[in-house]
Order: C-alpha cells, then sequence, then structure tokens
C-alpha cells in the first residue's frame, strides 16, 4: 500500500487487494475448509455442503459460513446453525481474547472429555457495539 501514494492510487490497490483476497478464500480456503469438515463429519445431507463462501455486502470481505450438523429440533429458526469464519482486510480486530469454549457434549459426559480443551482467539463482546 505504501507504494501507491495518491488516493485514488490507494483506493485502487484496496479494490485489488480485496479481490485477491476475495479469490483465495472462494478457491483455495473454502474448499480445503469443505474437505476437511468431509473427513470429519461425512458428506452434509441433502447435498449440501458443509462450508458456504459469501462475500459481505458491507464490508466487502469474504465470509465462509460453516452449517454444523444438530440433532435438535429446527424449532428455533430465528437461530442460525452455523458458524461465521470472516476473512479480508479489516485492519482494527481489537478488542481480541482469547477463550477457552466446552461444548454442550463435554458437559453432559465429562469423563467422556475430561481433557477435551479448545481455546479460541476472538473479538470482545465491547468489539460488537464500536
Amino acid at each position: 500500500m505504501e507504494e501507491a501514494g495518491s488516493r485514488n492510487k490507494r483506493t485502487e490497490r484496496m479494490k485489488e487487494l480485496e479481490a485477491a483476497c476475495i479469490e483465495k478464500v472462494r478457491e483455495r480456503f473454502a474448499p480445503e475448509l469443505e474437505r476437511i469438515a468431509e473427513d470429519s463429519l461425512g458428506k452434509p445431507a441433502g447435498g449440501k455442503a458443509w462450508m458456504e463462501f459469501q462475500v459481505d455486502d458491507d464490508t466487502h470481505s469474504p465470509v465462509v459460513l460453516f452449517h454444523y450438523p444438530s440433532n435438535e429440533p429446527t424449532a428455533f429458526e430465528y437461530l442460525r446453525r452455523s458458524v461465521k469464519m470472516e476473512f479480508g482486510s479489516l485492519t482494527d480486530q481489537r478488542p481480541a481474547g482469547k477463550h477457552a469454549i466446552r461444548p454442550w457434549v463435554a458437559e453432559e459426559f465429562p469423563e467422556l472429555l475430561a481433557d477435551f480443551r479448545c481455546d479460541l482467539v476472538a473479538l470482545e463482546l465491547e468489539r460488537t457495539f464500536w
């Protein structure tokens, strides 16, 4: 970005970088994530994919939605059964924190998953209200 001196040049370069990021996520990351999900979970029901690629209308950043399996009834249609993974060039990713997460199954069967631990880096709640 430093070599792009004028504002117009910087804007043009930013659009080029956004397009390159979108292409890489669409062509490389999303298919690899789909492969990993299929290797771990098998093929999803109904011939659909585990992963869904999108471009966010507001940020112009690529997004991959992981539509995870669930045994729960679908009575809560407003609650999406997916995890949103955002990629892109947004530069302000603060405040972020490291959080330990634990699935409900580990809480229900602690003797089977006593050593389960997964740390996740995510934006802090305050970010939502900026």
